[in-house]
Order: C-alpha cells, then sequence, then structure tokens
C-alpha cells in the first residue's frame, strides 16, 4: 500500500495538533534540580581542589571550580537561567557547602584511612518537586570511591546499608553542625532555588504559548473558552484527519 501526498500531509497536521498537548504534558512532570560536587584535600598543583555542576532534569545547566571561582553557564539552559535572581546566590552557598564538606568528611575520612596523602569525595544535593508538587530534598556522599550514609531530610539522620561504614556515620550523627548545616542547604537554599527555576521555566512556557500578537479581544475570547471546548475541538479536528486519512489510502 504507498500512501499519497494527501495522505502524508494529513498526518502531518494530526502530529501538529497533538505536539502542545505532549509539550504542556511534560510541564506537569518531575522537576529536579541537582549539584554534583567533586572535592578533593589536599588539591593537586594546578587544579582545583573543588568542582561542581548543576543540573536540572538531566541537563546541565552551571559549572563552577576553586580556580576561576565564576558562575559558568551551560548550554541555552544555563544562558536562559543566568538573568534571575537565584544565579549568583548559588555561587556563596555552593561556596560554603565544599568548604564544610572538606573541613568535615574528608577529616574524618582522613583520621580512619590508611591513604592519607588525599581523600576525595563526591557529592551530590538533590531537590525534587513530584508530580503532585510533593517535594523532597538529599544529600548523598563517595568518600574516597567508597559509598557512604546517606542524609535524608525527613528525619534528620544519616542512613546507611549494609555495604557503608557504620563508624562514619556514627561520627557523622553526632555532628549536629554539619547536620543543621545541610539542612539549612537542602530545605532553604535548594528548594528556593527550585521555586524559582520552576516559576521562570512556566513564564517561558506561558511566553511561548501565549498569542501575544493577537488583538486583546481575541485574547479575551481565548481565555474565556474552557477546556472543555478546545479539548472537544481538538477530538473533532482529529477525527476528520483521521477519516480523510482512511479515505486516501
Amino acid at each position: 500500500m504507498v500512501r499519497t501526498g494527501a495522505s502524508n500531509f494529513s498526518l502531518g497536521l494530526l502530529c501538529l495538533f497533538f505536539l502542545p498537548v505532549w509539550l504542556a504534558a511534560g510541564c506537569s512532570h518531575v522537576l529536579c534540580l541537582l549539584y554534583d560536587f567533586s572535592i578533593i584535600s589536599p588539591a593537586r598543583p594546578g587544579q582545583p581542589w573543588y568542582k561542581i555542576e548543576g543540573q536540572i532534569n538531566g541537563n546541565t545547566f552551571v559549572y563552577y571550580d576553586s580556580q576561576s571561582k565564576e558562575l559558568k553557564p551551560v548550554g541555552r539552559l544555563g544562558l536562559q537561567l543566568k538573568d534571575i535572581p537565584f544565579w549568583e546566590r548559588q555561587k556563596e552557598t555552593l561556596e560554603d557547602s565544599c568548604n564544610e564538606l572538606k573541613t568535615k568528611p574528608l577529616e574524618i575520612t582522613a583520621e580512619t584511612s590508611s591513604n592519607r596523602d588525599f581523600c576525595t569525595l563526591q557529592g551530590r544535593l538533590t531537590c525534587e518537586r513530584g508530580a503532585n508538587r510533593e517535594r523532597r530534598s538529599f544529600w548523598r556522599f563517595h568518600l574516597n570511591g567508597q559509598i557512604t550514609p546517606d542524609f535524608e531530610l525527613e528525619n534528620r539522620k544519616w542512613t546507611v546499608d549494609d555495604s557503608g561504614d557504620q563508624r562514619l556515620k556514627d561520627m557523622l550523627d553526632s555532628d549536629r553542625e554539619l547536620t543543621e548545616f545541610l539542612m539549612r542547604v537542602s530545605d532553604g537554599d535548594c528548594m528556593s532555588w527550585l521555586q524559582q527555576v520552576s516559576e521562570h521555566l512556566e513564564e517561558m512556557w506561558e511566553t511561548t504559548v501565549s498569542p501575544t500578537t493577537q488583538p486583546e479581544a481575541v485574547q479575551v475570547r481565548a481565555r474565556a473558552i474552557g477546556p472543555s471546548t478546545w479539548i472537544l475541538a481538538l477530538f473533532l479536528s482529529c477525527a476528520a484527519i483521521i477519516a480523510i486519512h482512511v479515505g486516501v489510502l
């Protein structure tokens, strides 16, 4: 069976009808803001002692290290976000986090490790907004390549599985100052940034899809049309296109 030009055209129209629906659905999914930390103590000559990479839903948007001390936007997403208020506020919080992690967990590891030449820490700060707008945040660390306790905000405790270091967990549990600091960053700063990113992305979406060039009267009328009306129109249009498509096969 050979498709005609009319059938291909009708399928193309069908895709155009459904594309805005797919995009709108994507905006309501989980929003995840995370920062990956890489810390080495003491630093190697000529190398930064910490590096940080920020991601939103798996897309890198910012890079920061101890040498340049400059928030570098990455990709189109970074360029879109660098002008909103949270951008510069990241700098102080991320730098303070690296200093705290260097002087706390890394010092503990140096005391208990057989290799005291240098210690490495990979950390991840994650803040999420679920599809139902529920939120959660947590920290996760690897010290010298080993799995370490996770810090869960809900119970303010370090948790460790069978592969983790129980002795390190006990040391971290007793450090109230570090626990309070991590809570301030994850539940305060990171959640605030997540909210700003969410609002900015929603504004971008509304700007992209809003008929700003139409006359005001037309825009008011469009806003008055309820969801049920345009959904019905959408399906009727799609049904007509499918009928045309079947008829020309």
